[in-house]
């Protein structure tokens, strides 16, 4: 701005000069065609003719210093507008860049959610810089930690035997120490797809209480959750690797003196971890755990 007033300025010196000094020849030259009377006619007629001449580089000048006036003036409200311009990009560019940073409503521990689109849905990893976000796209939390729970999948076969306020235990990886205790506090109505694993299973999402936390309870830690579908007292137990079933018949076979004897059973209740006996066991005898007869095959 400073050098365009400046280059203006010396500008229009130059034409106040050039202006003064063609009206000074005007001026010489009308005193010089004053004299016509006693001068040939030619020389006479030349003093007009220079006049004339004069007179016309005079209002050349004049022009030429008002144009320069409007020229000066226009280019200074230019440089102006493009000012304004770069101060308001100037501003938005420092909007956008406080936009950049994100405060807490309060303390706490950030959680960064995974990138579904980061070319890996069978295993999505985390936000990182570099990555490309999407409008909506959620990318970090910052969970209240005084009310956490647990979160699992129920398959179908489970979804029929699971109730909200059933009890259950959580078993923390990082906390090896302890078992927390909860209960069951939702269960979506509608199956969802887990995509996992292939083929993708449709099960249920649990969401289990934490009736008493502990301190040191972090979102995302890894779990195991058990839930207590029923309880039975004073049963015998066998592991169900002990249990064979052949033309609807179930049986194990009792282990006694180095001898396997095969023994239907009647099964009362059976999960993945262990199987009721109802009848045909008596507590302390042992039960093979693979089949002897193929043993014997062999």
């Amino acid at each position: 701005m400073e050098r365009a007033r400046s280059e203006s300025r010396s500008k229009q010196e130059e034409d106040v000069t050039a202006e003064t000094k063609a009206t000074y020849d005007v001026e010489r030259a009308k005193l010089d065609y004053s004299a016509k009377d006693i001068l040939p006619r030619v020389d006479a007629e030349q003093r007009r003719l220079k006049v004339g001449d004069a007179q016309q580089n005079l209002r050349v000048a004049s022009s030429k210093l008002s144009s320069d006036k409007v020229v000066g003036n226009a280019k200074e409200s230019g440089i102006g507008t493009k000012r304004t311009k770069s101060e308001f990009d100037l501003d938005k560019a420092n909007r956008q860049l406080n936009s950049l940073t994100v405060s807490a409503p309060s303390d706490g521990i950030v959680t960064v959610l995974r990138n579904w689109r980061s070319g890996n849905w069978m295993n999505p990893q985390d936000f990182k810089e570099g990555d490309r976000v999407w409008a909506g796209a959620s990318i970090a939390e910052l969970p209240d930690i005084s009310s956490m729970f647990g979160s699992a999948r129920v398959d179908e076969v489970e979804r029929g035997r699971m109730a909200i306020g059933q009890a259950g235990t959580i078993r923390v990886e990082a906390l090896p120490d302890r078992e927390l205790k909860g209960h069951v506090d939702k269960i979506s109505a509608l199956a969802k797809a887990d995509f996992t694993t292939w083929p993708p299973p449709r099960n249920f999402d649990l969401t289990m209480a934490i009736d008493d936390p502990d301190d040191r309870l972090r979102p995302g830690m890894t779990a195991t959750i058990r839930v207590s579908v029923e309880t039975l007292s004073n049963v015998l137990l066998v592991p169900p690797q002990a249990m064979f079933s052949d033309g609807g018949e179930d049986f194990v076979y009792v282990v006694q003196h180095g001898r396997a004897e095969h023994r239907r059973v009647e099964i009362d209740r059976r999960n993945a971890d262990h199987v009721v006996i109802k009848s045909g066991l008596q507590e302390g005898e042992s039960v093979a755990l693979k089949d002897p007869t193929l043993e014997g095959r062999r």
